[in-house]
This record gives C-alpha cells, structure tokens and sequence, in this order.
C-alpha cells in the first residue's frame, strides 16, 4: 500500500512538472515565433495562424502598448556616458547596464506573453479567483517590482510585506548619507533627508502579531534616524510630523494602495516648505500648500495593491476616490523628461499633470482596473522617470534650483513646491545608472532633499548603482 502511494506521488509529481514544462514551452514558443518569425522574417502561413488564433486581439494589445500618449516617446538615455563616474572600478558598468536593459526587455516580452498577451487570460484569473475563494486564500502575492507580498490589515486596508534590515544595513546607509553631505558641504550645497514613513501606523499597526513578524517600515525608520543623528544629518520624520499635526493616520493614505493621498502630498510639501524657509533661506508662500488655492476635483478607482490581491484571492473593494488637484492662481512651466522624449511647456495641468492620463483613467471599466496603471501612478506626468526637470516660469521669490532624489511619493508632493520655485530637477536612483555627483556639478543645486518611503530602507547594492541611497 505505502509502494502504491510512493508511485502515486511520483505519477502526481511528474504530471505536474509536465504541465508546468508544456506551459513555458508553448508561450516560449508564441514569444520566439511572433518576434522571429512574423515580425523579423515576415513569414505568415497556416502554422503561425494557428499559434495566433488570437492574432486579431494580439494586435490590438500590442497597438495599445506602442501608442500610450501620442505626445510621449519612449527613448533611451546613455547617462552613464553623459555623467560619467570618476571613481575607479566603474569601467564595465556600462556593459553592466547594457546586459541588464537586454535582460530587462526579454522579461518583458516573457511577462507580457504570460500575463496580458496569454490567451483566455480573463478566464484563467477568474477560475483562479473562484478556487482561492473556495481555500479561504488570505495572503497575495505582490506585483510591486520589488515582489513583495500583501498583508491583509484588520482595519480593511492593504500593505506589503517588509522585511528588517540588519544593522550593518542600516550603518551602511547612514554612512552613505553622511558621505554625501560631506561631499556636499564642500560645494555649499545642504542635504536634507525626508523619511516619508509608511502606511502602517507605528502606534496602532492593524496587523495579527504574525504579520507583525513580516512589517519593519517603522523599524528600520527609526534605526536609521536614530544613527543618522551620530552622524549630524539633518531630517524630516514625516510620521512625527502627521501626529504632531493631529492628522487621521490610515485616512492620510489609500486604503488599497501604499502611497498617501495627494492631499497628504500637498500637506508634506507644506511641511518640507516650512522647514526650508525656517533652516535653509528658502521664501516659500504657504498659500501654494492651502488646498483651498486649488480647484479639486474627485473620482473612485482602485489602487495597485487591490490588484495585488485580487489577482489570487478573493479579495475585493469598492473604488475609493483619487483626487486631483489645479491652482486657481496662474501658472506657467517647462518640463523636460528626456527618457519619454517629453519638452512640454504651459499650465500646471499641461504640463505637471497628464490631463490625457487623467482622462482616460476617469473611464477605466472594472476589467480595466486589473491592468491598466492606476490614477495615482499615471496621472502625474514623472512617475518614477530617470530625470525629470520642472521650471517655473512665473516670477517667484524663490531663485533657486532643488534638486530632489524620490520615490513615488514624491509624484505631486514635487509639483507643489515647483509652484513657488525657479527650478526643480527630480531624479529616480533606481533607473539613474550615470553618476549622480557628475550630474549635480552640471546643475549646480541649492539644495538637495532625499525623500524615500521607509519601504526604500533597504541594503546597497554597490554593483549596480541602481540603488536608493547609492548618491556616487
């Protein structure tokens, strides 16, 4: 009987790792014979029909992907040789990057061909759906870039998994930061550093005591401003800021993604304001942070960890509202974005909001929702770019250059102190692989403010300079 169920086991084991096999093989197969086949040789017969029996919805898939804005190209930017390292060791880092975009666009193509490009797609999901809601399956797997799994909080909301950083981690980041300002202070340029916390409330987390064993935002916060303080960094801890300031903590964010809500961006920026007109000879007018200056206008969407967990779960939600924000005082700008070819020039909703984003976003159907980006990652017009530059041209007070090293939570936190500032350059460390100190000896800044949600504490990676606090 024991025999019988050891062959059982085998039988089941091989099946499945049959399957799994015939999978990859058949979307490697779609992937090699749409890229090489079609597309390169041009060659249309009875077997390519028959592996693109859905050629007709293909098409329209692929037309989607390539039109996106008719304003925006995408393009790619060598920075590595327009802000070249000066540091030694660093002469392969270009072949590096290189591998890593050819690497990068083969994922890619894979991703599309097993996710939005696989046929029957709807179908499989919703089968999907239907046997996690029949396990009770409470726990989803993330679809952020970092790969990291969502936690169910009980108060309803939704947040990601983050795992503690060790101390030398920690050190290590802080020594980073300290390096900089050091190099900084010879070029009389300030740095401050803006940790922008997390959506887990540090006084009241909402989490089992299990999940509290998988969340250390506020951890690793705490750690690394706590050393930062041995090492003479000046801070924002946007966390005491909101509890200072008497505001509701889960209501500051979205409940089904991790970013804070724009009204809260627009109140951060309010807070960064005060602190450079009090400590750094900034002239900022807090009526640019008065959301009754702006005009705002309000619809339901769904976030991004929605998606996270609805993709293998029964989880579900109601749309919560996204609003959007215009200045009722005159505005005019430049925006340059070099890596979706973007010179755009005129009001603030022309140019630091994608109104054509906004527009479309407005219309998203419930299917929609599931891939298509959300409101608040689409409708700002940098979203987690290489390089973006805003200048203001509108008398200001402000004559001055901020250059800010962000995440997304910075998306319209930035466009809110472009409004009252003669130029703001605003760079992703994570896609930015040329030097960083190169670039700021273009620019020249006044000031610079590195702003990071605390899911960004995480360990250096020195290999590939494509790390949050590796400022070389």
């Amino acid at each position: 009987m024991m025999e019988y169920g050891r062959k059982s086991g085998k039988i089941f084991t091989v099946a499945c790792l049959t399957i799994i096999f015939v999978f990859f093989a058949a979307v490697m197969c779609r992937v090699a014979t749409r890229q090489l086949v079609v597309k390169k040789l041009g060659i249309m017969n009875n077997i390519t029909a028959a592996i693109f029996w859905d050629a007709s919805k293909l098409n329209q898939l692929e037309n989607q992907q390539k039109e996106g804005d008719s304003r925006e190209k995408n393009v790619t930017v060598d920075w590595m040789t327009k802000y070249p390292f000066q540091v030694a060791g660093w002469s392969n880092g270009k072949l590096i990057s290189k591998y890593e975009g050819k690497v990068a666009s083969v994922k890619k193509k894979i991703g599309d061909y097993t996710g939005e490009f696989f046929p029957g797609r709807l179908l499989f999901s919703r089968a999907t759906e239907k046997q996690n809601a029949l396990l009770q399956w409470k726990y989803g797997k993330g679809r952020s870039e970092d790969n990291m799994d969502v936690l169910f909080m009980r108060n309803g909301y939704l947040t990601y998994v983050q795992p503690r950083e060790s101390e030398v981690s920690i050190k290590e980041i802080g020594d980073s930061l300290a390096d900089f300002k050091a190099w900084l202070a010879e070029k009389n340029i300030p740095l401050l550093y803006v940790n922008a916390g997390s959506k887990v409330n540090p006084d009241d987390k909402q989490l089992t005591a299990w999940d509290m064993l998988s969340e250390y935002t506020n951890e690793n916060g705490d750690a690394l401003q706590e050393y930062l303080v041995t090492k003479g960094v000046d801070y924002i801890d946007m966390r005491q800021e909101m509890k200072q300031a008497g505001l509701d903590w889960y209501a500051a964010y979205y409940k089904v993604d991790h970013h804070w809500t724009t009204e809260t961006g627009m109140w951060a920026a309010g807070v960064i304001a005060e602190k450079l007109n009090k400590d750094y000879g900034f002239a900022f007018d807090k009526a640019f942070f008065d959301r009754n200056n702006y005009t705002a206008d309000t619809y339901a969407w769904k976030g991004g960890q929605w998606r996270s967990a609805h993709a293998i779960s029964d989880y579900d939600c109601p749309r919560e509202a996204y609003t959007y924000y215009l200045p009722d005082f005159p505005t005019l700008f430049s925006v340059e974005i070099p890596t979706r070819s973007i010179q755009w020039q005129g009001e603030y909703q022309d140019t630091l909001i994608n109104m054509p984003k906004v527009m479309e976003s407005r219309e998203y159907s419930e299917t929609d929702l599931m891939h298509k980006p959300d409101a608040y990652n689409i409708n700002a017009t940098w979203h987690n770019d290489d390089v973006g530059i805003f200048k203001n041209l509108m008398p200001v007070d402000n004559h001055k250059k901020l250059l800010v090293l962000q995440d997304s939570f910075g998306f319209y936190l930035t466009t809110y102190l472009s409004c009252d500032v003669q130029e703001v350059h605003v760079l992703h460390l994570l896609k930015f692989d040329g030097s960083l100190r190169a670039y700021i000896e273009g620019i020249k800044p006044d000031m610079v403010i590195v702003l990071y949600c605390a899911r960004n504490i995480k360990k250096i990676n020195w290999a590939t300079h494509k790390s949050a606090f590796d400022f070389r």
